[in-house]
């Protein structure tokens, strides 16, 4: 949506106001239809921006342009909000969180969402410009003046409710290699890593 009002008072002085607004959504191709789909959750996007300028003829000579601006932006990951808690309900004792855990088998493909998938991005930014424009004859003086103010919340979670890797190792046979398998390691339980991140609040 775009919307823009634009009042003359008079011959000397013009107000304008803006407003952009946008959503957006971005859906990933699903590899498996479940809770551990290994693909990138969705997203949604969201941008706002608000400005109010007004300009002034002080003299034939000298004018003046204030304006004063709001942007917004916010990415959000939409499974950020649930609270189905599957860790626990898979038997993943000690890992908190409310998504499928990322699980990585060698020589196949994985479940759960690949690392850095769930985040939520805030970006607000405030701004306020001053211009005083001075003509003499073939020369225009400007002087500019400009404020800035920038807020950013990030959430970006790494390994929200656990990251677990296995590889072949253990399951092959003594000194022979490729005769192991990473989903028959999963079975026993032995992962070659894991990690997890816990992180409740936006930094």
């Amino acid at each position: 949506m775009i919307a823009r009002i634009d009042r003359n008072f008079g011959n000397l002085q013009k107000v304008t106001f803006t407003v952009n607004e946008s959503e957006g959504f971005q859906n990933t191709p699903d590899i498996y239809p479940t809770a551990g789909n290994p693909g990138r959750p969705d997203r949604s996007f969201s941008d706002r921006k608000v400005e109010l300028a007004d300009t002034v003829n002080l003299t034939p000579n000298l004018a003046y342009h204030a304006s004063f601006e709001v942007d917004s932006n916010i990415i959000d990951t939409i499974s950020l909000h649930g609270d189905s808690e599957l860790p626990a309900q898979l038997g993943s004792c000690g890992v908190g969180g409310e998504f499928f855990p990322a699980l990585r088998f060698r020589g196949y493909v994985g479940l759960g969402s690949s690392r850095r998938s769930y985040l939520r991005n805030a970006f607000k930014a405030y701004d306020f410009d001053n211009e005083l424009i001075f003509h003499n004859g073939g020369h225009t003086w400007t002087v500019v003046s400009c404020t800035k103010v920038v807020k950013f919340s990030t959430l970006e979670l790494d390994s929200p409710s656990g990251s677990f890797s296995f590889n072949d190792r253990i399951t092959g046979l003594p000194g022979i290699n490729n005769t192991g398998d990473g989903f028959a390691t999963f079975l026993l339980g032995q992962a070659r890593r894991a990690e997890a991140t816990d992180q409740f609040q936006p930094a």
